[in-house]
């Protein structure tokens, strides 16, 4: 169940539908419980990717800190397990 009413957002299904067209100043993404092979990706609510990684161990853990950037909108089209916390 994906939660979208809390800083961080809370992801854990994907979806090609917009999550939220409200603009976001993104400034940390941590991806916990990928497995190798693994795959995230985050793209705006146009479809512009802005961040993406792939795990390469069995129980991987992920944290980028971004330099905070104005995103318009979110979507989550891919998350193939574990669960994303995107900080705004």
């Amino acid at each position: 169940m994906n939660l979208l009413n809390q800083n961080p957002f809370v992801i854990d299904t994907p979806s090609s539908a917009v999550l939220t067209t409200e603009p976001l100043r993104i400034h940390t993404i941590r991806w916990v419980g990928g497995r190798v092979a693994s795959r995230a990706e985050l793209t705006d609510r146009f479809g512009h990717p802005f961040w993406e990684s792939r795990s390469s161990s069995p129980f991987d853990r992920d944290e980028t800190r971004l330099r905070p950037v104005l995103i318009q909108g979110l979507r989550v089209p891919v998350l193939t397990r574990g669960i994303l916390y995107i900080y705004y």
